[in-house]
């Protein structure tokens, strides 16, 4: 992961699939308090590694 920002929204969104991996977009979403294309785009992003 050289050079991406991790903020606290990705933060809280990490968190969140470490205690249920099993988790769909919406229930971070709501748990995070973002949209959950905010959710998939953010997770794409670190999947990228851009």
């Amino acid at each position: 992961m050289d050079g991406i920002q991790i903020d606290d929204v990705d933060r809280s969104i990490l968190h969140q699939l470490q205690l249920n991996a099993r988790q769909t977009d919406t229930e971070i979403a709501e748990k995070v308090d973002v949209t959950s294309t905010t959710v998939r785009n953010r997770l794409d992003k670190l999947e990228d590694g851009a």
